[in-house]
């Protein structure tokens, strides 16, 4: 976001504000792939220590399922929103 405000405050120079904007849809996207894969990481760390095989923690479409079936994915998710917050 501080990164938009910058390119529209900037001289006027197209490449600055394109590299500016570009820049800030990257860290978005990096942001977005975190949350996803922390998401999907740690029901991978209680697949695996419950079947004690390693392969268990990368097989995602397992892990997809389990979270479907049992509490589903919008409960999950506010689940571990109320974690981070607590945690923060």
């Amino acid at each position: 976001m501080l990164s938009l405000i910058a390119g529209f405050l900037a001289e006027g120079k197209i490449v600055e504000i394109s590299g500016l904007l570009i820049g800030s849809l990257g860290i978005l996207v990096a942001f977005l792939v975190f949350l996803l894969i922390s998401l999907i990481m740690n029901m991978a760390f209680i697949h695996f220590s419950r079947s004690g095989r390693l392969l268990d923690a990368f097989s995602v479409g397992a892990i997809t399922s389990r979270i479907s079936d049992g509490i589903g994915w919008g409960g999950y998710i506010v689940m571990w929103v109320i974690v981070w917050v607590l945690m923060s």
